[in-house]
């Protein structure tokens, strides 16, 4: 069967979520034929036991990846990380579109694929199609958009090198033959930020600025975690820093992109590792302004040491 779109289906240890995720795929109305493809990176909970609870419709097809303890994909997966897992699943994707979609968020519009399907069909130069989604906060309870009523209607790669991922994983859908996924892709900290980046690279992003989905933020989410204390935002822009290390490094954008945001990176990083005390860190990335910043940045690397050795004696 051909599939027009293939929703990449990631799952870890989320049985509490899973449900609304798959349901609200299989809700879904279209005039074309979708394939969902799962890739459980070894949960032990019961994610995999409600997945396997749901049945394929007329129009989609589940599609749960076969995998084991000791077989090839664990065995890349233990040498590779955790960003295999991803890489997998979007080599097993045979439509010509892809959406994500990961096991704790959810769609709330059940004509979702349709409309990003019809503006991709529509403008053959288009190679990314998003749209604006609610941010239910757990630690806050709090239901936010992700983006303002005026983002604009039409972006293009230049945007994402401004150093906000402004598309939301649970909205954005590729066009497949933009995706080339390259080696280095698995060891990006951020996989759906790297791919928005790679799939940029071919065409133009398209914004619809309609709310049809829900990200959510909440104690076990790998990157939510992280962002509610100065500990935790330190080790956020670590990832930050590595990610934007790594482009540079591929030369995928001009080095003066690169060098301004690993330096945006580092500020943060010092700031929040000497707010939480964790000095040593703060000392560590200090040293990369004179690397990356060179002379103009000394005077910033010295008021830095200052203060830090200051705060340890």
């Amino acid at each position: 069967m051909n599939y027009t779109v293939s929703v990449r289906l990631m799952t870890f240890n989320q049985e509490e979520y899973i449900g609304n995720a798959i349901e609200s795929i299989l809700m879904q109305q279209t005039d074309f034929f979708v394939e969902v493809v799962i890739g459980d990176d070894f949960s032990t909970d019961r994610t995999l036991e409600i997945l396997k609870s749901y049945s394929s419709t007329d129009k989609i097809h589940i599609k749960i990846l076969e995998r084991g303890v000791g077989d090839s994909y664990w065995r890349k997966r233990q040498e590779l990380g955790r960003l295999y897992n991803f890489r997998n699943i979007i080599e097993n994707c045979t439509g010509k579109y892809i959406a994500l979609l990961d096991g704790d968020d959810y769609w709330t519009d059940p004509l979702k694929l349709q409309k990003q399907v019809d503006l991709l069909e529509a403008d053959s130069k288009l190679s990314i199609c998003f749209h604006n989604v609610k941010v239910h906060n757990s630690f806050t309870e709090s239901i936010i958009d992700f983006l303002g009523t005026n983002f604009k209607g039409i972006s293009e790669l230049d945007e994402l090198f401004e150093g906000n991922n402004y598309i939301p994983t649970c909205s954005v859908v590729y066009r497949r033959n933009a995706i080339v996924l390259p080696p280095w892709f698995t060891r990006l900290p951020f996989g759906d930020y790297g791919l928005h980046i790679i799939a940029a690279r071919s065409g133009k992003i398209k914004y619809i600025n309609e709310t049809m989905g829900v990200y959510r933020v909440h104690h076990t989410g790998a990157y939510s975690r992280l962002t509610n204390t100065n500990e935790g935002l330190a080790k956020a822009y670590q990832q930050h820093f590595k990610f934007w290390k790594i482009l540079y490094e591929r030369n995928v954008a001009e080095k003066k992109k690169m060098i301004r945001l690993l330096l945006k990176s580092l500020h943060k990083i010092v700031d929040y590792s000497f707010k939480s005390g964790q000095f040593s860190i703060a000392l560590r990335y200090n040293v990369f302004f004179l690397r990356y910043g060179g002379m103009s940045h000394l005077r910033l690397f010295a008021g830095n040491l200052k203060k830090i050795i200051a705060a340890i004696l």
